[in-house]
Order: structure tokens, then C-alpha cells, then sequence
């Protein structure tokens, strides 16, 4: 009676229970929860100080200009003069490169077709506009990257930066910072021309023209573009701006410039015997 009954006790019951029991638990626990868990915290939280678009650092944020216009790249961006730089955004795009002609009908530069989602570069000195002039146009692209502004004002953009003020280059930020555009409105509680909320990855285009800034003002403000390096024209020249720079046409981004220069800044009038623009002595 005695040998029997603690031989065959002992034997299985500790084989089978650890075996199974550490194998499994360890491995599906701590996999998907480092993953998931800091990706929407980190992401946002560089978002108030400085967002830089997911292109390399040189790389322009791009906008399509007026179709049919030789001369339609909006406000606060430039004409693509450069044939790799054209070839390399149209890349980035993810558009069909064409390749570079002369086309006298065509658009100066590099030139755009979104509904076919195609892009060339024009070397004509001076086309005249008239190819799928409800299509196409130039290819331009924006001056300085974005920050945010201060957070519930309705004039937060930090210094040596500007607002911006077109819908295109707004809806353009958006996608190279791959938030979310929410379109365009007249809102009077929000934030005057491109507004952004880091938080939620959304961005909007403001066209009232007085907002009082009382929407979300912890989360949200204005999405401010930062100032390029400024370079002095041909002194006694209307049209004195060198190749590969533009004339600053508003005033908002003329007066940041002067306080980003140091400058004084003198206003803004209508002289008949002065330069176009932004004027600097």
C-alpha cells in the first residue's frame, strides 16, 4: 500500500505547469504597448515651437500658381526657376516628370497640371500663357517654413515671422506637415489667415477680417511662416530684385523684416517718385 501512492504524484504535476505558463505571457504583453502609446504624444509636442515640413530641410513646400497666368504664383511664394528643383518637387509629389522644352504656348518655369498630375520645366524666355489655361500654370514655391504663433492671439506670430495669408500656401503647409485642412471660412471667434490646432492635426484658412481670437485658446492660433534672408536690390531700380528673389508685396511681411533687420520701420503710404512694395534705405 505504501509504494503505489507517491510514486506517480509527484512526476506530472510539476511538468506540464511551468512550461507553458511563462512562454506565452511575456511575449504579446510588452509588444503592442510601447508601440501605440508614445507616437500620438510625441508627435504634437514639437508642434508650438517649430514645424518643419516632412521634406528634406531644403526642400520648398510647393503650391500650384493662377492657371493661365504667366505670372500667377500667389503671394509669399516663387516661381521654381531651377529645372532640378522642379524635377525633385515633382518627385516628391509623387507627379509624373515630363521633362524640360521650350514651349512658347506654356508657362514660364516649372509649370503644373494637377488634373493629370504632371509637371515640366519651361525654358521659353517669354510663353504666353495660352496651353490648358483652365488646368494649368506655374509651380511655386514658398518662402520660409512654418511655426506656430502664440496661442490665443489674433497677432501671435513670434518675430521675423509672418502670417500666412493665402489659402493655397495655408492648404499647402497643411499637407507637407500632413495635418488634416479643414477648408476655408469667415469665422469671427477664430484667428485672421492660416490657423492652426497642434493637437488635433488641423489646419484652416480664416477670411474674416477682424476675428477676436476666442476660439480654443489654449490649442490654437495663427500658423506664421518664417522670414528668408533679406537681400537689397539695385538701389534706383523699380524692378531691381535679383534672379532667384522677389519684391516683398504685403505689408505684414515688409514690417517683420525691418524688426527682423533691426531697422525702423516707417509705414506705409502711396509715393509716386518711390519703388514698388517693400523699400529699404
Amino acid at each position: 500500500v505504501p509504494t503505489p501512492a507517491p510514486t506517480p504524484a509527484p512526476t506530472p504535476a510539476p511538468t506540464p505547469a511551468p512550461a507553458p505558463e511563462p512562454t506565452p505571457a511575456p511575449t504579446p504583453a510588452p509588444s503592442p504597448a510601447p508601440t501605440p502609446a508614445p507616437t500620438p504624444t510625441s508627435t504634437p509636442a514639437p508642434a508650438p515651437d517649430f514645424l518643419e515640413a516632412r521634406q528634406r530641410l531644403w526642400f520648398p513646400v510647393a503650391v500650384p500658381g493662377t492657371f493661365g497666368s504667366t505670372d500667377g504664383c500667389p503671394n509669399e511664394t516663387v516661381s521654381v526657376t531651377d529645372e532640378s528643383m522642379c524635377e525633385s518637387i515633382a518627385e516628391n509629389m509623387g507627379f509624373t516628370w515630363k521633362g524640360a522644352g521650350s514651349w512658347v504656348k506654356d508657362y514660364p518655369g516649372c509649370m503644373i497640371r494637377p488634373s493629370t498630375s504632371e509637371v515640366w520645366f519651361n525654358i521659353h524666355p517669354t510663353p504666353t500663357g495660352e496651353w490648358s489655361p483652365t488646368t494649368a500654370g506655374q509651380l511655386c514655391r514658398m518662402v520660409g517654413r512654418a511655426v506656430v504663433g502664440e496661442f490665443g492671439n489674433t497677432d501671435g506670430c513670434p518675430t521675423g515671422t509672418s502670417v500666412i495669408e493665402t489659402e493655397a500656401v495655408c492648404k499647402a503647409q497643411a499637407s507637407a506637415l500632413d495635418f488634416t485642412w479643414n477648408g476655408a471660412g469667415s469665422w469671427v471667434k477664430d484667428y485672421p489667415g492660416c490657423m492652426i490646432r497642434p493637437s488635433t492635426s488641423e489646419v484652416w484658412f480664416n477670411t474674416h477680417p477682424t476675428p477676436t481670437g476666442e476660439w480654443s485658446p489654449t490649442t490654437a492660433g495663427q500658423l506664421c511662416r518664417m522670414m528668408p534672408p533679406a537681400v537689397v536690390g539695385e538701389f534706383g531700380n523699380t524692378d531691381g530684385c535679383p534672379p532667384g528673389t522677389s519684391v516683398i508685396e504685403t505689408e505684414a511681411v515688409c514690417r517683420a523684416q525691418a524688426s527682423t533687420l533691426g531697422f525702423t520701420w516707417k509705414g506705409a503710404g502711396s509715393w509716386v517718385k518711390d519703388y514698388p512694395g517693400c523699400m529699404i534705405r
